[in-house]
């Protein structure tokens, strides 16, 4: 252990040759200014601000591409003859870039500016966002968002309550507003200066605001949910100037608040930082400086839980104001302070944390450069170490009487209006003050694998480049100097492995992190017909649910997988139908004949195929005629019952469950009238179709008549002349009865009408 301390004190020390560090500036013949960075995966950075030497007229947006040396790879500006400054960018899951700021374009007071660029600078699309013409809207932050869209917050003058408010707009991925938010009291000033996603989906903004009941500004957070409500808001601050330009989500989900205050501290201005909890509660606060105006502008936690401050001061440095940059323990207690600057004013806007160590901050020069100012960027070692043009401080901190209250109404508004921005590339002029060499040693080494299971061992192989020694650390515990080395992993989870690689003058370092599973267990369900293979080559043909087999899964770890399997069986089936004259089977054919030979291949509900065959029985269905007679009524072979004479059709079914129609010639007879037969008068023929023929008329005296009824005693016929012969071809079918009456006596006789 004795070993590995000084191996590490002597890294350490020796950190500012291993990354290098430079102060640079960028610009041309009249102004720039640099308002935000981010570093890109290459290691690099980009840059945006605004530039007056360069774009269509007027000021406008500026973005450069640096490398990792701080060495323009592009850099472009954005706008149009008006006023045009860009304020923050954030890069994009696509690998472009997504910035906001303000426009003059279309608004003499001013639009917020959103553009797209893709990786290369080049627009993809732009978008303003305001309202009426002489009203002020401004977009000072933009961050994508996990659903690929875009969050802004800036300040407002045309929606809200009055004078301004903050100004929250939440973009679809190609610039279409989702919602807005406005939030602020009557007739004050507020301002959303900065905006970040939080752990839960929603976003914190802060800013400040003149609202709170006080004739000054306080320090103001307000935390949104996913969709823009206002779950809470705070204000910090005390009895004079508060203002916060930058917010944090920090390691243990609370909030970091870079600030400026006028209420505390040694004096004038000060530096202050504000530490408040999930839900905004104050935890702590602190200020530093000395008795001249020392501000904050941004203010961002670093990888061992302190926190980086950047800023200007005028209390100590080469003269005017200086760029400062102060490093806090996690609990806020000063480390170091720095300056970097000339005999003019020099300005740190923003501040970031480098991936290899160190820092680095962009803002504005009127110390260096190649006009009356210029953008620069200082990179700086771990301790501040840049090279050059650096004052170390020794600033006084205090711990303020924070006052906390609660201030915000709420609205929405906000329109979108398209502009096309002129953009093109600018011969931007780079004065070096001071730069040092990046370290020529290379950390490199390869796993056998990164992914195993419980109780597997990793072989680590060095491929490093330039080094004489090595530290293998593993999750922050170091363990092996060999140029090669292994480790058995017996608990489930996550591990990093580090390796440090350094030539004994400056050193690197590369990581690679190890998942390490548990076995799993997982069931296969499976249903098959009849039969199923699984994968231990086994052929099942019953149902069962205890077959196991062993394999590797995704993940590196055997896993134990059970076969829960239902077979199904396919089978053969007959299908009796019986039909009349014809039928039509599922096979699509229509059959006239008994058959038992078709078939067809059905899935049954199991997923099986079965083999149907069809039974066919066909019945034909009939008809007859019969001639029947009776006495009153007649019983038809149905149960039908007819009580006259008439021609019936009489529908049965036979036996195999066809209709068969039979006509029936049904003559009847009826009691007490079968017999009725004149002695003296005859008739015929009789039964008749026609015509009806009476004999022995001349029996009867000259005053005859006659009277024709039907079997229920209704009169048909009436007549004071008899004939021979009389016409009854319009009657129906039936029995009749004829009256015949003279002087002397009345002859009664009947008759039957076919």
């Amino acid at each position: 252990m004795k070993y590995t301390f000084l191996f590490f004190s002597i890294l350490f020390s020796l950190s500012s040759f291993c990354q290098g560090t430079f102060h640079k500036y960028y610009g041309g013949s009249a102004e720039e200014y640099g308002y935000s960075f981010k570093e890109t995966p290459d290691g690099g950075f980009v840059v945006c601000g605004r530039t007056f030497s360069f774009g269509t007229g007027g000021w406008d947006g500026y973005v450069l591409k640096l490398d990792s040396a701080g060495d323009t790879l592009w850099t472009k500006s954005y706008g149009n003859t008006q006023y045009d400054e860009i304020q923050d960018i954030d890069l994009t899951s696509d690998g472009g870039y997504i910035m906001t700021g303000h426009t003059w374009t279309t608004d003499w007071a001013g639009d917020v500016y959103l553009i797209k660029l893709d990786a290369l600078g080049n627009i993809e699309w732009d978008q303003t966002y305001g309202g009426a013409i002489g009203f002020s809207d401004k977009g000072y932050s933009v961050r994508q968002t996990t659903d690929g869209g875009y969050v802004i917050s800036g300040t407002t003058e045309t929606y809200g309550l009055g004078g301004d408010d903050v100004y929250v707009i939440k973009t679809s991925s190609v610039g279409a507003i989702e919602w807005t938010k406005t939030i602020g009291t009557v007739g004050t000033i507020e301002a959303g200066r900065e905006i970040e996603q939080t752990s839960d989906g929603g976003y914190i903004i802060t800013g400040y605001t003149d609202g709170s009941g006080v004739s000054f500004y306080d320090v103001y957070l307000v935390k949104l949910n996913s969709v823009g409500t206002v779950q809470w808001s705070k204000t910090y601050g005390g009895s004079s100037y508060d203002f916060a330009y930058t917010v944090e989500e920090t390691s243990d989900n609370g909030f970091i608040l870079g600030a400026t205050t006028n209420s505390f501290g040694a004096g004038n201005w000060d530096a202050y930082l504000i530490k408040t909890n999930s839900t905004g509660v104050l935890e702590w606060s602190k200020t530093y400086g000395m008795s001249g105006e020392d501000r904050v502008q941004a203010a961002k936690q670093t990888s061992d839980g302190g926190y980086i401050l950047c800023g200007r001061s005028n209390s100590f440095g080469a003269g005017d104001f200086d760029a400062t940059l102060h490093k806090t323990d996690a609990a806020g207690t000063l480390q170091w302070t720095k300056a970097y600057g000339g005999i003019s004013e020099d300005q740190a806007w923003h501040v970031s944390e480098y991936s290899t160590g160190g820092y680095a901050l962009c803002g504005y020069s009127y110390s260096f450069g190649a006009g009356s100012r210029d953008i620069s960027m200082i990179k700086t070692d771990g301790s501040g170490n840049s090279g050059c043009n650096e004052t170390s401080g020794a600033f006084t901190t205090t711990t303020p009487s924070t006052v906390s209250g609660v201030l915000g109404s709420y609205g929405s508004g906000g329109g979108l209006n398209a502009v096309p921005t002129a953009y093109g590339s600018t011969p931007t002029t780079i004065t070096v003050q001071c730069e040092t060499a990046s370290c020529s040693v290379v950390s490199d080494f390869t796993v056998s694998n990164n992914a195993i299971c419980e109780g597997g061992i990793i072989t680590f192989s060095n491929s490093s480049t330039g080094g004489i020694a090595y530290q293998w650390i593993l999750d922050g515990v170091a363990f092996s100097t060999a140029t090669n080395t292994f480790n058995i992993f017996n608990t489930t989870g996550s591990f990093t492995m580090v390796l440090v690689a350094t030539d004994g003058a400056c050193f690197d370092s590369t990581s690679v992190v190890i998942d390490v599973n548990a076995p799993s267990v997982v069931t296969d369900v499976q249903s098959a017909c009849d039969t199923y293979t699984w994968m231990d080559g086994n052929t099942y043909a019953t149902s069962i649910n205890t077959p196991t087999w062993t394999l590797t899964n995704g993940l590196g770890c055997d896993s134990i997988v059970i076969l829960d399997l239902t077979v199904n069986y396919s089978n053969t089936g007959m299908d009796a139908q019986t039909a009349c004259d014809s039928y039509t089977w599922v096979d699509g054919n229509s059959y006239t004949n008994s058959t038992n030979t078709p078939t067809w291949n059905l899935t049954n509900s199991a997923g099986c195929d079965s083999l149907v065959t069809l039974k066919l029985t066909i019945n034909s269905s009939s008809s007859a005629s019969i001639i029947e007679t009776g006495i009153d009524n007649y019983t038809a072979p149905s149960g039908a019952i007819f009580t006259a004479s008439g021609i019936y059709n009489d529908t049965i079914p036979n036996a195999a469950g066809c209709d068969s129609i039979i006509t029936i010639d049904l003559t009847l007879g009826f009691t007490g009238i079968n017999n009725l037969q004149s002695t003296w008068i005859k008739i015929y023929p009789n039964p008749v179709e026609n015509i009806i023929h009476f004999d022995n008329l001349e029996m009867l005296d000259s005053k005859a008549k006659i009277k024709i009824t039907n079997s229920i005693g209704q009169v048909v016929f009436n007549s004071n002349d008899l004939e021979s012969t009389l016409d009854v071809s319009y009657l129906p079918a039936g029995v009749y009865i004829v009256f015949i009456m003279d002087t002397k006596i009345e002859h009664v006789t009947r008759f039957v009408k076919k």
